[in-house]
Order: structure tokens, then C-alpha cells, then sequence
């Protein structure tokens, strides 16, 4: 029987549509029994199947037992702990605490409450498990699909009182399990940290490694320890970057020097504290796979590069000043490829090539194998990182996919031919209509007769038109149905079967191998000059070396060479193949003898795959046509997922997780002997994961427990209270390891999320609800809940240029961000809610004599806010004038004693006006629609896009949301801060969140600004203004210079497509933008002509980076910063975004302990290879 979404949610352990969460304990743990043992969690829950065969009395006395030995454990650690922290915790899980945003309201809480249903059960008040379950199913198949119906007969059940109370007991016991769960993590973490003593256990220096611990559930996406298929900026988090084998790499070689010293500051009468770099941390270019690189020049002459040598550092004199923390190191040596004259020579080189040193890849248990490293590792990694792609993966293994492109090129075609006829057509109505209409507005001499007459044929035209709608829906229709007949033929097809049976065993939320699933970085070849195309040819991605030097005379070589009549930007390609995570090596070896043997298996990491699916696997991966395939040559569907199939070649190896520990050890086949044997460099890392989140507050005390004690490496430094806080700075021996590092931001956009600017419909089929009600879906986008989840949003009129405008530029001026950042920081960080990277150069056309250099050095102009009245006229924020700068927020945040005021932005009376004017209107305008509906209110919640929130973020986002509420009675916003990767996946769905998380591909505000093109669908919403000059004139006046990049965005785009630099399929002509957008069906693909006047498809991403270093280069820096304000304000930050701040003065404090020398690169990448432990300690 098909069971009803709506019960699930309301039934969670009486039906079959739950999973519950089972804390993962070693079987070692004894179980309870007294209170001197320990809780092992799945003992004092129960599964949804075990309730179902329980009593109401029999299941009110389990979980009464379980309270019960809870607390008796938790007194007893009340009694026994020697440390207050630890009794302070004791006591946190016996009362709980609520007001501070602790998840645990308290076992004594909780007795209390299930006593209460102990004595409802005994007085017999609530229906029995066995009858209720029987009712829900009999309501469940009266109802169907059917929600309203299954409300209605829902309702009515729980007027009966024993049904609701029965109702109420389940939902009690359900959210009990989640409880239970959180107390005995943190209760079990308490004890053990009250039973370590350093004299009993080793430390992390003793043991030579670091170690860290996370507050959440390890999760996984599917190919966790494999680096590959990987693409864009390398993330910290990624194993891989400790794992894996680059060609090359960047290198930090020492640790920063930073004090802080009294001196005397312009301006202020008395020495001010300053903080100094007293030695910078330099870096360099490592090889790592690479031995050698060689340059051909422009002459055809070879220059060799095999040494990554650098100069000896300089001494710290204590004299000499630097202004950044991080200093590109050089070599005198020639042959080095931190010399000068190789960075000379790249600007002249055609060529770049790259000889691979050879040397045994090892298994996740470090053994080596028969596999060595070689050439064609890099050209397996650049083919798997391509198949990320679902139809190139498709396209591998069809031999359809010629005739499938044929036929769909032709019905493309016949379409565009069709469509191009009723465009003409509805162009000669559209004129006719507009010629009548300006007559009979213009004319006031004209007659009865004739008004009567021009309007009966106006009502023809209309109706024409209205035909000729429909007629072109239906040849739309019939061309949809001709591409999905086409598709339907793809998903017939054996190679189809495989890849939705590999997706269905990959974790809960990757994206791998589904239709999300791509590589979207190639257009970055295009604007480094380098031949793409050349790679996918093994002949020319691996080719000889020329060069007459012996070390490379002959050998193979990875090769990328310039476009041909183009100039390569080799300098800038080799920056970024040293940053980025594209050409990790993958054991071609390996995967070439499992294919031949044919014993490779899919063993995602993270997944379990039935014994039925499996054998289903074998059977397609042995098909004769998938053998052929590329998809099966390079290992796509089973080369990294798990660690059977996964081998490593980089300075640690891992085994994965075990007992919560996920444990990287030192490689001892790596191919560097000098670091491999040095008793300096650590022999491995440790991440420790919770069986289930842990307290906020309660994790970081005990964190910072563990770190005094020396189990762990580091602490954040926001993390500590007040007074640890103050006993760390005012150390003047510096025993707890206090660190300080710049924050320079160079390379990414800062925001993580914007509000899109048309929601993802989810569909009536979808078990997703928006978090937010009709009242806030028709004020931001102008349509119902309803309506956006079917797509049938009308415009971005109301978003762009409209009440959803308004209503998010009062809403984020209303808000204190100098406050809210300084609490969630511990007054660490400043708001900084520009987006585009603070330390990157604008690189206009005065970059090199205008006063602003950075976006940095514009700090106020460009992070100011403003709000808008109903004519889109900036208001007046009383004293501020009409912009508030971050400064003017702090100032007023200073001088305000109530904390309530504190919070609330510059202004704040005047913005609440103005949005009683707007929701008001707003209200009157939607009348009807609002009556039948019920709405008065604006219901929405702000969603923070990481798992696990801190309690200190936690507590300033709710200080905000209680200060956005106070605007208007009829605002109520909450928050969306997600536990767990399933729900923090759907909320960007529920929110309407964008996400633009954006890498930067060159030093330029121009690539900021391209970072919004299509992460928030910016270019597409520009083209539609310049299209509609009613909105155009009325956003010029508060936004000159977005409508200046508006229109010329269209000029250029326009004269492209003119010239056909540009051939768009006719399905996304940008006219069409608006719709697709709203409907999130489709990118906006346009098509190049290549040299033999073949079309080929490409993606947006090369014409929108193309026409943002267009538009930049002839602007100046100070257009450019009003440019990123008005972005700023238009798109508007968001409340609970996490990433809106930059360190103030531009430093931020650490803990790291004092055993290491931690050297950490420019762009915050960890790398524990360069780690070493400090020998002078």
C-alpha cells in the first residue's frame, strides 16, 4: 500500500516511513546496569518496529527506566567530578537550559513530563497502540493522495480525547529518542574527559600527530579519499589534499611571527597596542609528481626546470617591517622554478611540460603495490574529472549518441524555423495593437463611431494573438514531447540501467552520478589561451620531451600547450594548477588490470548495496558494450568509491573511520625519503566525530578541556568563554599557544547564499514544503507557494523592482550588522557583506594610480546599506543621511546601553515606518486573495548553510530575528539551522536559497562580479531589465551603475549574436531567460562556431567571464566599488548568511599547540606534510 507523506510526519514510529537515528557504539561498552558504567545509547531507545509491539504502559515504563538511569548518572557525575566544568555539565544535562539555545531541556524536565503520561495510561485516558495504528491505516486508505481529505479526517479523529492524547504520547516519545541520545553524548564525552589525566595518557605532541575533534556526524559523499575526478579551489576538508599526488603544489615553509607592541599612532595622544608582522610566512612552489617542467618558447628553443629550490630565508632582524603575512620566496638558481627567470619564461612559452617521477602507490593499509605513478595517472584524473558530466558519461557508453544528436539537431531546427514564423507574426499584431491604443489615448477629437470601431478591433487582435499562444504551445508541446521520446530511448538503454543503479547506492545527498552531477570549470581553458581539446587525445595529453638534457631527453610527459595564434597565460595557469584541485592523479595501473580482469565492484564509502543490486551490477559492468566504454576505461563507477577501491600516493595514507576516529598515517613510500624519515614531521592526523551532535556549549568547554590537557591540537579561539578568553591573552608566557594570522581574502566571493531570485518549484509530488507562507512568496516573487512550486512565478518584476526589493532593503537596513558580527565572533570579525573578495584587485582602468586598490581600501563606500520607498527613492535614515556605513553602525552600537537597541540598525524608527507603509499597501492591494487564504502574515525563516550552528552565532542570529519581528507585528521570521546533511541539503530548496560559493579565476573584481552571474542568475536578470525600460527607469535612479552594466550587458550580448560570435539554441534565446530561470528548467547554453563552422556547444560560464573583464577594463576603481554596492544592496545580505565578516584590522586569533611549527597557506588550505613538530619546544 502506498503510505501517505502527511502520516509518516505526523506518525513517525507507527508507520514505515521513518529511520531512526542509532548512536554508534564499540560493542566493547558495557551496558548500563548501575550508575557507575557506561549509557550505550541504542539500550535506552527503541526502534520504530520494537514500539510498534509495545503497550502505552509497557513503553512509558521503558523509557522511564532509561530517564531514570540517565539521571542517576548524571548525579553521579555531579558528585564525583573533581573539575567545575564537568560538574557544571552534570548539571546542564539534570536541568537543561533553553534560554541559552540548548538543544537538551533536561532529564528531570522530562521525568516529569512522561509521569505525567504514566498517569494518564494508568487512568486509562489514551487509545491503544493497536487500535491507533488500525485507525490510521483505515484513514490513510480512505484518503489516498489526497491532503486535504487526510486533514479533514485527521482532525476529526483527534476531537476524540483519548486519539489526541495517544497522538501527543508518540510525539513525545519520538522527540525522547533525539534527547536521549544528546544527553548520553554529551554525558559519556563529560566522563571521559573527567577521567583523563595527562600523566595517564599520552598527548598529541607525545604521540606525533595533530588531532582535532568536530561536533557532528561523519557523512560522506560517495568518493570521499579520492581526489581524482576533483575540479575548482582545493577546500581544507577535502582528504584528498593530504592523500593525494598534484603535479605540483604550493608550499608554506615557516611559520608567521606577529606581536603586538605599543607605538604611537596618528592622531591618539598616548601609544596605542598595534599589531606587527614581525616574519611572514613564505611559500613556494613544490614538486611534487613533477620532477622537472620544460618550456618550449616562442623560437622553438627548450629551457629545463628541475629543481624547486629557494633561497635560504631571511633572518628576522626585529627591524625590518612587512605589511602581508605571506611572501612569495625566490631562487637565484636559474633552474628553479621559483626563479625569476622561469616566471621571464613563461610569458614567452607555447609550451608547458611536465616529467613524472615514478614510485609505488600504496593501499589504505600503506602496503605498496605493483602500481607505480606515471604520465598517464594525469591524463586518467583530467578524462574522470570530465565524466563528472552525465551525458558525457552517457555518451561513452551509447553508440546511439550520433543519431540521437542528429535527430535532435533536426527537431531543434524545425522548431526554431516555426518559431521565428509566429515571432513575425506576433510582431505585426503587437504592432497593430500599440498603433490603436496610441490613437485612442492620443486623439481626443476622435468620434463615438470610430472609438467604437478601433476597439472591436482591438478585441480581434487580441483574440488573434490569444490563437496564435496557443497554437504555439502546442508546437511546444510537440517538440517537448519529441526531445523526450528522444530521451525515453537514452533511458532504455543498458548503460542508463547502470548509472541510475550505481546512483541509487551513493550516500544520502551526493550528487554524484545523477543529472547535478558535471564539470562546469572547462571554460577556464579559454581564458587561459590553453588547448583544451588537445587533452582528451592521449597522444597529445602525454607527449615526448624534445629537450636534449639528459634527465628529460625522451621521457613522457604530461603537455599543455597554447591555443594556436594565442598568446597563453602560463604564468596565471600555472597559479592556478598549484591552488586548484584539478589533476589529482588517479592509478591508471590499477584501473586499467581491475578492467582487465574484470574485478572491480561499487563500495561507496558511507553505503550499503544489497546482495540483489550487486549481483544486477556485475552483470551490467560486464556487458560487452560498457567494457568499450570510457566510463569503464577510466573507472567512473567504482575507482573511489570506498577504500578497497581507492590507492594513495601522497604523504598519508588513511584507513577511514573507526570508533568515531578517522585516522590519516604517514606514507612511508612516498617519494620524498628526507621528509618520510625525519623524526620532525608528524607521523599521521585525527579527526574524532560524535556518535550524535553534542551541545553546543557543552562541546566547547569540554574542547577546551582536552586542549589544556594536550588531547587535542586546536581549539578555535571564539570558542572560549570570557574568562578562559582573558586567562589566554593575559598569559605572557604564551604556554596555551595563542597564534595570530592575516586574514587577506584574495580569491572568493565572501557570502555563502542569496535569496534567489525565483525559488526552486519543488512540485506537488515533492515531500519539501517551503519555509515560507503565501504572504512572503507574493511580496518577494509575486506568486503564491503554490504557484512557484509549479513554475508558474510570472516575472522577476516583483523580486527585481517591486514590493520584494523593497521589502529586502528595509529588512537589511533594519538590522545593527556591526552588532550582530561582533557578537558571533566574540569581537573578533567585522561585517563585511560586499561579496566580492575584500583583498583582490579591482583592476580597473586607474588600477595602478587610483587611491582604492582594493576592495579592502573602500571598506565604508562599499559595504554602506540603504532602503527604498515605494518610488524606489533611497529613504532618509534620519542623522546617517541616506547610507549607513559599517562605522556608523558601530558608533551607534557603542553608544547605546540596551542591548534591544543595540541591535537594531541606524535609523531604525524610519525603516519601520516605511514598512508599515509598504506591508499596509502590500495587504490592501491583496485583499482577496489574502481573505480566502487566511494570510496576515509574513511567515518566512532564514536559513544558516552549514550543519551544526554555535551557540554564538545561534544566539546573535535569534537577537536579529527578534529585532526584525519588532519592525512590524505582522513579520514572523525564524530560523532554518540544520543538524543533519539531508535537511541542510533541501533547505537551500525550501529557503530559496542560492548558493555562490565561488572561486575566483583571475586577481579581479571582474571575476567578484561573475561569481553572481549565474550562481544567483544575475546576467539573466540584467538582459530582462534592459529589456523592459519601465523597470529600467525606475531601478536608474537608486542603482546608475547596475543599470549602466544592465544595459551595456545587453549591447554587447546583442551585437555578439548579430555577428553570430554567438548562436543560441533557440529553446534559450536570452528573451527566454526569465522563463527558464523561473522555472529552473534548463542553463543558458548558448553555441561558438569552431574552425571548421561545425556548431559546438559550450557553457555560459566563458561568455559571462569574457564579458565582465569586457565591462571592467574600461571603468575605474570607484565606479567599480559603487558597482559591488549596488549589488550589495540589490541582492541584499542575508541575515543568518555565516561568512558575512573579515577579521578586524585584518587579524584573527588561534590555538594551536605550542609543539608545532604550523605553517599555513595564503589561501587557508592545511596542508600536515608541511606541519613539523618544534623541536625547541
Amino acid at each position: 500500500m502506498k503510505r501517505n507523506k502527511k502520516l509518516n510526519t505526523l506518525l513517525p514510529w507507527l508507520t514505515l516511513g521513518s529511520s531512526a537515528l542509532v548512536l554508534t557504539v564499540p560493542l566493547s561498552v558495557l551496558s548500563c546496569g548501575t550508575t557507575t558504567e557506561k549509557l550505550h545509547a541504542d539500550e535506552l531507545v527503541k526502534t520504530d518496529e520494537e514500539k510498534k509491539q509495545l503497550s502505552n504502559a509497557e513503553i512509558v515504563k521503558f523509557y522511564l527506566q532509561s530517564l531514570n538511569k540517565i539521571q542517576e548518572r548524571a548525579n553521579n557525575l555531579l558528585s564525583t567530578a573533581k573539575k567545575e566544568v564537568n560538574k557544571n555539565a552534570a548539571k546542564f544535562i539534570l536541568d537543561g537550559n533553553e534560554k541559552d539555545g540548548g538543544k537538551i531541556i533536561g532529564v528531570n524536565n522530562l521525568l516529569k513530563q512522561l509521569k505525567e503520561f504514566e498517569t494518564k495510561t494508568k487512568n486509562n485516558e489514551l487509545t491503544s497502540t493497536a487500535e491507533f495504528n488500525q485507525k490510521m491505516t483505515e484513514i490513510e486508505t480512505l484518503a489516498g493522495d489526497d491532503d486535504n481529505k487526510l486533514n479533514k479526517e485527521l482532525n476529526k479523529l483527534f476531537q476524540d480525547p483519548k486519539h489526541k492524547t495517544k497522538k501527543e504520547l508518540n510525539d513525545f516519545i519520538s522527540n525522547l529518542d533525539e534527547e536521549i541520545k544528546i544527553m548520553i553524548a554529551s554525558l559519556e564525552s563529560t566522563f571521559d574527559q573527567e577521567n583523563i589525566s595527562k600523566g595517564q595518557l599520552q598527548t598529541v605532541i607525545d604521540k606525533k600527530i595533530y588531532a582535532r575533534t568536530v561536533n557532528a556526524i561523519k557523512t560522506y559523499d560517495g568518493n570521499d579519499y579520492d581526489g581524482s575526478s576533483s575540479f575548482g579551489s582545493e577546500v581544507s576538508q577535502a582528504s584528498y589534499i593530504q592523500t593525494g599526488l598534484k603535479l605540483f603544489r604550493v608550499q608554506a615553509l615557516n611559520a608567521q611571527v606577529i606581536k603586538e607592541e605599543l607605538q604611537k599612532v596618528p592622531g591618539e595622544a598616548k601609544p596605542q597596542q598595534v599589531t606587527i608582522i614581525k616574519y611572514p610566512s613564505f611559500w613556494k612552489y613544490r614538486l611534487e609528481a613533477a620532477d622537472a617542467i620544460v618550456l618550449t618558447l616562442k623560437d622553438g628553443t627548450t629551457e629545463v626546470f628541475d629543481t624547486d629550490e629557494v633561497d635560504e630565508l631571511p633572518k628576522m632582524d626585529g627591524i625590518k617591517k612587512y605589511n602581508e603575512i605571506y611572501q612569495q620566496h625566490f631562487s637565484s638558481n636559474a633552474k628553479s622554478i621559483n626563479s625569476k627567470n622561469f616566471f621571464e619564461k613563461l610569458k614567452k612559452a607555447t609550451k608547458m611540460q611536465f616529467t613524472i617521477r615514478s614510485y609505488s602507490w600504496v593501499d589504505k593499509n600503506g602496503n605498496e603495490t605493483e602500481y607505480k605513478t606515471n604520465a598517464k595517472d594525469f591524463y586518467y584524473s583530467w578524462m574522470r574529472t570530465n565524466l563528472h558530466a552525465q551525458a558525457t558519461r552517457l555518451q561513452s557508453s551509447l553508440p546511439l549518441n550520433e543519431a540521437l544528436y542528429d535527430v535532435r539537431k533536426k527537431i531543434n531546427d524545425d522548431f526554431s524555423q516555426q518559431s521565428q514564423q509566429y515571432d513575425a507574426k506576433f510582431g505585426e499584431i503587437d504592432k497593430k495593437i500599440d498603433d490603436i491604443v496610441n490613437m485612442l489615448k492620443s486623439d481626443e477629437n476622435i468620434t463615438e463611431d470610430v472609438r467604437k470601431q478601433k476597439e472591436t478591433e482591438l478585441t480581434s487582435l487580441t483574440k488573434e494573438k490569444a490563437n496564435l499562444e496557443k497554437d504555439l504551445a502546442s508546437v511546444k508541446q510537440k517538440y517537448d514531447q519529441d526531445i523526450q521520446a528522444n530521451i525515453e530511448a537514452i533511458e532504455k538503454q543498458e548503460a542508463y540501467q547502470l548509472e541510475n543503479l550505481v546512483q541509487k547506492h551513493m550516500p544520502s545527498g551526493s550528487e554524484l552520478f545523477t543529472k547535478k552531477d558535471k564539470y562546469p570549470n572547462a571554460y577556464l581553458f579559454d581564458l587561459f589561451s590553453v588547448n583544451k581539446e588537445a587533452l582528451f587525445n592521449e597522444e597529445s595529453f602525454i607527449t615526448k620531451i624534445s629537450s636534449n638534457e639528459q634527465k628529460v631527453k625522451g621521457r613522457d610527459a604530461v603537455t599543455f600547450e597554447a591555443v594556436k595564434g594565442q598568446n597563453a597565460l602560463f604564468g596565471q595557469w600555472l597559479d592556478f594548477l598549484a591552488k586548484g584541485s584539478l589533476f589529482y592523479a588517479a592509478p591508471s595501473q590499477f584501473i586499467q588490470k581491475q578492467l582487465d580482469d574484470k574485478t572491480f565492484s561499487i563500495q561507496p564509502q558511507g553505503a550499503n548495496i544489497s546482495s540483489e543490486d550487486l549481483s544486477k551490477l556485475k552483470e551490467l559492468f560486464n556487458k560487452e558494450e560498457f567494457l568499450k566504454s570510457d566510463a569503464a576505461k577510466f573507472g567512473q563507477y567504482w575507482y573511489g568509491l570506498g577504500l578497497d577501491n581507492t590507492l594513495f600516493a601522497g604523504p598519508y595514507y588513511t584507513k577511514g573511520v573507526e570508533s568515531l576516529v578517522e585516522k590519516f598515517v604517514k606514507n612511508k613510500h612516498y617519494f620524498d625519503k628526507e621528509w618520510v624519515n625525519s623524526p620532525e614531521t608528524l607521523e599521521g592526523y585525527e579527526i574524532k566525530y560524535q556518535a550524535a551532535p553534542v551541545d553546543v556549549k557543552v562541546f566547547d568547554t569540554q574542547q577546551w578541556q582536552a586542549y589544556e590537557e594536550g588531547t587535542v591540537s586546536e581549539v578555535p579561539f571564539s570558542s572560549l568563554n570570557q574568562t578562559d578568553r582573558n586567562t589566554v591573552l593575559n598569559d605572557k608566557q604564551n604556554k596555551y599557544g595563542l597564534k595570530k594570522r592575516q586574514s587577506l581574502i584574495k580569491d572568493r566571493l565572501i557570502a555563502r547564499i542569496v535569496q534567489e531570485i525565483a525559488p526552486v518549484p519543488i512540485g506537488s509530488s515533492s515531500n519539501l514544503k517551503y519555509l515560507f507562507n503565501d504572504g512572503y512568496a507574493k511580496l518577494m516573487w509575486g506568486a503564491t507557494t503554490e504557484q512557484i512550486s509549479k513554475g508558474e512565478m510570472k516575472s522577476f518584476e516583483t523580486y527585481a523592482a517591486g514590493t520584494g526589493l523593497r521589502f529586502r532593503t528595509l529588512i537589511a537596513a533594519a538590522i545593527n550588522w556591526a552588532k550582530q558580527i561582533d557578537d558571533q565572533t566574540n569581537g573578533q570579525s567585522k561585517p563585511y557583506i560586499a561579496r566580492v573578495a575584500p583583498d583582490a584587485k579591482i583592476d580597473g582602468m586607474d588600477q595602478l594610480d587610483a587611491e582604492i586598490k582594493t576592495p579592502r581600501d573602500a571598506y565604508d563606500d562599499l559595504n554602506s546599506l540603504f532602503a527604498l520607498n515605494s518610488d524606489l527613492d533611497k529613504i532618509n535614515l534620519g542623522t546617517a543621511g541616506k547610507e549607513v556605513s559599517p562605522t556608523e553602525y558601530a558608533e551607534k552600537a557603542k553608544k547605546e546601553t540596551n542591548e534591544n537597541e543595540q541591535y537594531k540598525g541606524v535609523g531604525f524608527a524610519e525603516i519601520q515606518k516605511e514598512m508599515k507603509i509598504l506591508l499596509d499597501k502590500f495587504f490592501e492591494d491583496n485583499k482577496d486573495l489574502f481573505e480566502e487564504k487566511k494570510v496576515t502574515t509574513i511567515e518566512y525563516k532564514v536559513f544558516y548553510p552549514y550543519i551544526n550552528i554555535s551557540a554564538h552565532i545561534k544566539e546573535a542570529v535569534k537577537k536579529v530575528i527578534k529585532t526584525i519581528n519588532e519592525l512590524d507585528s505582522r513579520i514572523k521570521l525564524d530560523l532554518q539551522a540544520p543538524t543533519d546533511s539531508n535537511t541542510f541539503y533541501n533547505s537551500f530548496k525550501t529557503t530559496a536559497s542560492a548558493f555562490v560559493g565561488w572561486s575566483y579565476d583571475l586577481q579581479s573584481i571582474a571575476s567578484g562580479f561573475d561569481g553572481l552571474s549565474w550562481n544567483t542568475n544575475l546576467l539573466p536578470l540584467l538582459y530582462t531589465i534592459a529589456n523592459n525600460s519601465a523597470t529600467y527607469q525606475k531601478l536608474e535612479k537608486s542603482f546608475p551603475q547596475l543599470m549602466k552594466a544592465s544595459k551595456e550587458f545587453k549591447t554587447w550580448l546583442d551585437a555578439k549574436i548579430a555577428s553570430k560570435d554567438l548562436i543560441f539554441n533557440p529553446t534559450v534565446t536570452p528573451e527566454k531567460w526569465e522563463q527558464i530561470v523561473i522555472k529552473h528548467s534548463s542553463e543558458a547554453y548558448v553555441y561558438i562556431q569552431n574552425e571548421q563552422d561545425k556548431v559546438q556547444a559550450t557553457d555560459p560560464f566563458t561568455v559571462s567571464a569574457q564579458w565582465w573583464i569586457h565591462y571592467t577594463t574600461d571603468k575605474t576603481n570607484k565606479d567599480l566599488i559603487s558597482l559591488a554596492n549596488e549589488f550589495t544592496n540589490f541582492l541584499s545580505p542575508q541575515v543568518a548568511d555565516g561568512k558575512v565578516e573579515i577579521a578586524k584590522l585584518g587579524f584573527t586569533n588561534y590555538l594551536s599547540q605550542k609543539g608545532y611549527v604550523a605553517p599555513i597557506q595564503e589561501d587557508g588550505i592545511v596542508r600536515y606534510a608541511d606541519y613539523k613538530l618544534n623541536k625547541n619546544n
